[in-house]
């Protein structure tokens, strides 16, 4: 058996680093990655619940990666102790041999006493992360939000390598930045359609018998839908920030390089296993941004054609207005011409109707978030639950 105090003491603190971040991580995500109560359309409606259960979820995963984390820094700074302690039992037996000598030793130093300080993290979040929307026009969703869990595996490999001494590699709660909200497709949406509709809606009513207003843009789109934006992005960063806790742990290995044994290996095993499980929820955290981020640009592409059909609705209905000279209120529209107006607006407002639809369906696509979330949830419950079974004693040896 080998070790080095110096070194084990700075794991120690590299550890308790990461068990801040997590902390953080775990803040951030209750309060940024759901979608806020208020006045909400149907829509919005149908992601409120799945959006509640993601995030309780989330929370639910890293409070089981806190406990991990906390166990990993205190079994490090009871492994520290525990060493000591053999040591400092060695030295006085030597010392009670040298004495019959007559000979004495000095007390044996504590080098917890002037222990030494982890420097700053070696790299951090950039000023401009963050920047961009967490969704461009349904494009590069997958470079946006981190691939596959493959891919985040193999990123975390990479960390691997080189012994530069004990560090913490990067500043992972500095990638927990306020989301960009998104795009105002829907609120432009709204703004547009009232004036648009407002001085003919009345006959949509009298010839549909429904306002095309209502039914067609408050009643579905209502809410704020820059949210869907913003958890989308919170998820993302949540996720980077996770990679870089991982990343932090899993080079711990290559950097204790005095420390020797079957203690020493297993840490090592210990702590890759807790850097594998905590890429996992990273991707699963990526994959429920990607979901969203899918509502958002399939909200968008159908705004953008909702838009169009409103402007052909709004001309057509003033064209019957006009055609049947009808007065600023009252009075009913009739005749052959009208008849095939009415069945072009219909024909619009199915397109209408099609074109929320999609954004529904988006929607229950999201419902997967639970399934992409449950499996790192399980795997991190069990470890924590494993590893709380542990004792520094059981691998001090």
């Amino acid at each position: 058996m080998e070790v080095d105090y110096a070194e084990l003491a700075l794991v120690g603190q590299v550890v308790t680093r990461q068990q801040g971040h997590v902390t953080a991580i775990r803040a951030y995500v209750m309060n940024t990655c759901g979608i806020p109560s208020g006045e909400m359309g149907l829509l919005l409606q149908a992601v409120y619940p799945l959006s509640a259960a993601a995030v309780s979820l989330g929370g639910r995963a890293l409070r089981a990666v806190e406990s991990v984390v906390e166990w990993g820094a205190r079994a490090t700074h009871d492994t520290v102790d525990a060493y000591l302690a053999a040591d400092v039992a060695a030295h006085q037996d030597f010392s009670r041999v040298m004495a019959e000598l007559g000979e004495s030793l000095r007390s044996y130093p504590d080098p917890r006493e002037i222990p030494p300080t982890l420097g700053g993290a070696q790299s951090r979040a950039a000023s401009t992360y963050g920047e961009m929307p967490a969704w461009g026009g349904g494009e590069g969703l997958k470079n946006l939000f981190g691939g596959s869990l493959a891919d985040a595996q193999e990123g975390v490999s990479g960390w691997r390598g080189g012994s530069v001494g004990v560090v913490e590699r990067s500043d992972a709660s500095s990638y927990l930045v306020l989301p960009h909200p998104g795009e105002t497709f829907v609120d432009d949406l709204r703004r547009g359609a009232a004036p648009l509709l407002g001085s003919v809606d009345w006959l949509a009513e009298q010839l549909l018998g429904f306002s095309i207003l209502e039914e067609c843009i408050t009643t579905p789109l209502s809410g704020d839908w820059q949210a869907i934006g913003s958890a989308a992005g919170g998820w993302s960063h949540a996720g980077r920030a996770l990679r870089e806790v991982a990343g932090n742990l899993s080079q711990l290995p290559e950097q204790v390089t005095t420390w020797q044994g079957r203690a020493a290996d297993a840490f090592r095993a210990t702590i890759l296993t807790v850097s594998e499980a905590v890429v996992g929820l990273s991707a699963a955290c990526d994959d429920v941004s990607g979901l969203l981020s899918a509502i958002g640009s399939v909200a968008q592409e159908a705004c953008a054609l909702i838009a169009q059909l409103l402007e052909l609705i709004a001309e057509k209905l003033l064209r019957l207005a006009l055609e049947a000279s009808v007065p600023g209120v009252g009075g009913v529209v009739t005749g052959g011409d009208t008849l095939s107006g009415v069945r072009e607006i219909r024909g619009w407002v199915t397109k209408i109707n099609r074109a929320l639809s999609l954004i529904l369906d988006a929607i229950e696509g999201f419902a997967d978030a639970r399934e992409k979330l449950l499996p790192a949830v399980r795997v991190l419950e069990d470890l924590a639950e494993y590893v709380g079974q542990k004792t520094a004693g059981s691998v001090v040896s």
